[in-house]
C-alpha cells in the first residue's frame, strides 16, 4: 500500500493489470500540450533551416556572381591590353567616352582584329563584337554580336575614365578632350557623285563614284591608264583660317598598294603651300584610314582659295586604281579652358588693369565670392572713361564663349561688359556693352556670345567692365570668379591617340533579391605601345 501511495503521489496514473503490473500514462490534456510543444520546436527548426538555406543560397549566388564579374574584368583587361590597329588600318581606339569604349583586338587569335565594344546601358554592361568581312574588309555594324555581361548596374556610378601618358598613379591627368569645327570639304564621301571634286591628268585616266564605300554607299575611284607627270584629284576654294590647327583624315587603298601624297596649297598661282606639303600615305590593298595634324601657314588672314590635293605621280604606275573616301578637313578646337588669368584676384590684382579719367582706386579685398579675396573698385569721381579690364586674352574666331562672374555694387548700380580688340581700332569681338543688372549683394551672372570681327586665333582680346554711364561718384564695385570659356559641344570626342590608360568602374547589385547593396569593381588597364601614332 505504501508503494501505491508513493506512486499515486507522483505524476500520471497507474492501472492494475491481470498480471498485477503497474502501467504509466498521460491525460489527454498532457498529450495535447506535449504535441503542441513538439510542433513548435519542429516549426522553429524548419524556419531556421529555411533561413540558413536561403542565406546559403544568397551567399552562393553572390560568390557565383563575383566569379562571373572577375571573369568579365579579366576578359576586358586581356582584350584591351592586346589591342592594335584595325585590319583596315584604323586607330586602335575608335570611341573613348564615359559610357562606351570601342577598340580593335584579335579576340579569337585568328590574325584578324575584331571591333570590340564595351558599353553601359541604363542597367546593364554589354560587349559587342564585329568580325570584319568582305574584300576589301569592312566592319559592318549590322553584324555585331552583342552579349549582356552584367545586369543590375548602377549606371550613375559606373563609367570609363581615360588617362594620357602623364598619369603617375597619384594625381589623375585625364586625356584632353578634342572637338572639331565643321568639315570644310563638300561631298567628302562622294555620296552625291563626283562634284565638286576635280580630276586632272596629262596622261590618261578617269574619275568616278563607285560602290561600296568605306563608310557609305560610294567612294571616289581614280583609274589610271597612263600616269603622266601631273595627275591629281582635288577640291578647290576651301575656306581656311590662318595659324590654326587642322586635322585631315581619309580612307584609301589602291589596287597594287602604291602610295599617294596629299598637299594643301593656294589653288591659283603662285600655289603657295598652306601648311601641309606632300604628306605620304602608306596605302595598302585594303581600306585604311590616315590622319595628319598640321597648322596652316603661308597666309595671314582668312582665305577662300585653298586646294586639297591628292597627288599620284612618283607613286602610281600605269593601270593602277585608287579608292578614296570619307575625307575630312576640320579645324581642331582647343580644350575649353578659362582664358582669363587670376580670375579670383588671388592673391594680387595682376594682370587686371584699372583705368579712369576721373579718380578712384582698385584693390583686392575680403571676403570673396569664391575664395578669400575679390576685386574692389572704389570710385571717387566716375569720369567719362572708367573701366576694369584684362588684356591679351586668347580667342578663337566664330566660336561660342560663356562669360560668368560674380559681382555687386554698393548702390546696386549696373555695369557694362565688352570683349574687343585691345589696341586701336578697338574692334568689337562679339560682346558689346552688355548691361548687367547688379544688386547690393553677391550674385552670379552668365552670358553666352559668339566671337566676331576677326578670323583665326587672336591674342589681343580685351575683357572690359565699363562703369561710366552706370556708376555714380562714391560707388564701390566688387567682382570675383571671372570665367570665360569656349562652350563645348554636347558630345565632345576624345583625342583617342593620346589615351594610354583606361579605368573601368563598375557598380552592380550582386544579390538583387535582398535589399540593394551595390558592390564596386574597378580595373585599370595600361596600353602604352599602341601603333597608331
Amino acid at each position: 500500500m505504501s508503494k501505491s501511495r508513493n506512486l499515486g503521489a507522483s505524476r500520471g496514473r497507474f492501472t492494475p493489470t491481470p498480471n498485477n503490473r503497474l502501467v504509466w500514462g498521460f491525460t489527454l490534456i498532457e498529450f495535447i500540450v506535449a504535441m503542441g510543444f513538439s510542433v513548435i520546436v519542429l516549426a522553429v527548426v524548419g524556419v531556421t533551416e529555411s533561413q540558413f538555406t536561403q542565406v546559403a543560397g544568397f551567399v552562393n549566388q553572390e560568390l557565383s556572381n563575383q566569379q562571373g564579374l572577375d571573369q568579365v574584368m579579366q576578359t576586358f583587361q586581356t582584350e584591351a591590353r592586346s589591342m592594335g590597329p584595325s585590319s583596315i588600318g584604323a586607330y586602335s581606339i575608335e570611341v573613348a567616352s564615359s559610357s562606351q569604349f570601342v577598340f580593335y583586338s584579335d579576340v579569337d587569335s585568328d590574325g584578324i582584329y575584331e571591333r570590340v565594344r564595351y558599353s553601359f546601358t541604363s542597367t546593364t554592361f554589354e560587349r559587342g563584337i564585329i568580325e570584319p568581312t568582305g574584300n576589301p574588309l569592312t566592319y559592318a555594324t549590322s553584324t555585331e554580336t552583342v552579349r549582356t555581361l552584367v545586369t543590375n548596374v548602377v549606371s550613375t556610378s559606373s563609367r570609363f575614365t581615360y588617362y594620357n601618358s602623364t598619369y603617375t598613379g597619384e594625381s589623375v591627368n585625364s586625356t584632353s578632350s578634342v572637338e572639331y569645327g565643321p568639315n570644310v570639304l563638300t561631298n567628302p564621301s562622294f555620296e552625291s557623285g563626283t562634284s565638286p571634286w576635280t580630276f586632272y591628268t596629262n596622261g590618261m585616266g578617269s574619275f568616278s563614284a563607285s560602290s561600296p564605300g568605306f563608310d557609305g554607299a560610294f567612294y571616289g575611284r581614280v583609274a589610271l591608264t597612263t600616269i603622266g607627270s601631273n595627275t591629281q584629284l582635288y577640291e578647290a576654294y576651301l575656306t581656311l583660317d590662318p595659324n590654326t590647327n587642322y586635322e585631315l583624315t581619309f580612307a584609301a587603298y589602291s589596287s597594287t598598294g602604291h602610295d599617294l601624297s596629299v598637299s594643301l596649297l593656294k589653288h591659283t598661282s603662285p600655289y603657295t603651300n598652306y601648311g601641309l606639303s606632300n604628306y605620304v600615305a602608306g596605302i595598302g590593298t585594303g581600306w585604311q584610314t590616315f590622319t595628319v595634324n598640321f597648322m596652316t601657314s603661308g597666309f595671314s588672314s582668312r582665305v577662300t582659295d585653298a586646294r586639297l590635293m591628292f597627288w599620284f605621280p612618283g607613286f602610281a604606275v600605269n593601270g593602277d586604281a585608287y579608292a578614296i573616301d570619307n575625307v575630312k578637313l576640320r579645324k581642331i578646337l582647343p580644350v575649353p579652358v578659362n582664358v582669363i588669368e587670376n580670375s579670383g584676384f588671388e592673391p594680387l590684382a595682376s594682370p587686371w588693369t584699372f583705368y579712369t579719367n576721373g579718380s578712384g582706386a582698385f584693390t583686392t579685398t575680403t571676403p570673396g565670392y569664391e575664395g578669400v579675396q575679390s576685386g574692389r573698385l572704389s570710385l571717387t569721381t566716375v569720369g567719362s572713361n572708367t573701366q576694369l579690364y584684362q588684356a591679351n586674352v586668347d580667342l578663337e574666331s566664330e566660336t561660342k564663349y560663356r562669360l560668368s562672374f560674380a559681382a555687386y555694387s554698393s548702390t546696386g548700380h549696373n555695369v557694362g561688359i565688352s570683349v574687343l580688340k585691345h589696341t586701336s581700332p578697338y574692334t568689337n569681338y562679339g560682346l558689346n556693352n552688355f548691361a548687367v543688372d547688379l544688386t547690393t549683394g553677391w550674385q552670379l551672372y552668365t552670358t553666352d556670345f559668339t566671337t566676331a570681327g576677326f578670323y583665326g586665333p587672336v591674342t589681343d582680346g580685351r575683357l572690359m567692365f565699363a562703369l561710366n554711364g552706370y556708376a555714380s561718384n562714391g560707388d564701390s564695385y566688387y567682382i570675383d570668379d571671372v570665367q570665360m570659356k569656349r562652350v563645348a559641344s554636347s558630345s565632345p570626342s576624345f583625342a583617342v591617340p593620346s589615351v594610354r590608360m583606361v579605368r573601368l568602374d563598375l557598380y552592380t547589385d550582386l544579390t538583387p533579391s535582398l535589399a540593394p547593396q551595390p558592390s564596386y569593381f574597378t580595373s585599370m588597364v595600361s596600353f602604352r605601345n599602341l601603333h597608331h601614332e
